[in-house]
């Protein structure tokens, strides 16, 4: 089976027309999430990206400022820093790297105050190399 999302980014100003880009991404399995982190708490949801080398397209959003730790609240191998509604995009064609760097078992969203932050994780990978 097959899945594919949808990057598509439009800039206008003043009266001139938008120039707008739509690229599509395509992988062989999909992990998306949406779900409540509690305010002033971390915690564990379940999202997993067991295979981060083969990412074709993802896209991290959430409504309140948040701090993503991968698999440990600890001693996390990645930390990924949320601005409230500022989604985070990343596909090959981006001119910046992945924001996760090792296969992802566990998620820990870090709400540092009140309200609860609604998340939206979106991935498209290739689950075999």
């Amino acid at each position: 089976m097959s899945f594919s999302q949808k990057h598509t980014v439009s800039v206008s100003s003043g009266t001139e027309d938008p120039i707008t880009t739509t690229n599509t991404y395509q992988g062989g399995a999909q992990a998306n999430l949406s779900d409540v982190a509690n305010g002033d708490n971390t915690t564990l949801v379940n999202w997993a990206v067991p295979s981060v080398a083969n990412i074709k397209a993802l896209s991290l959003k959430s409504d309140v400022a948040v701090t993503i730790k991968t698999n440990d609240a600890d001693d996390p191998d990645d930390t990924i820093e949320l601005a409230a509604g500022v989604q985070v995009e990343w596909t090959p064609d981006s001119p910046t790297a992945c924001p996760l760097t090792t296969d992802v078992q566990k998620i820990y969203v870090v709400v540092p105050g009140d309200p609860d932050a609604n998340l939206e994780f979106r991935c498209i990978f290739d689950p075999t190399p």
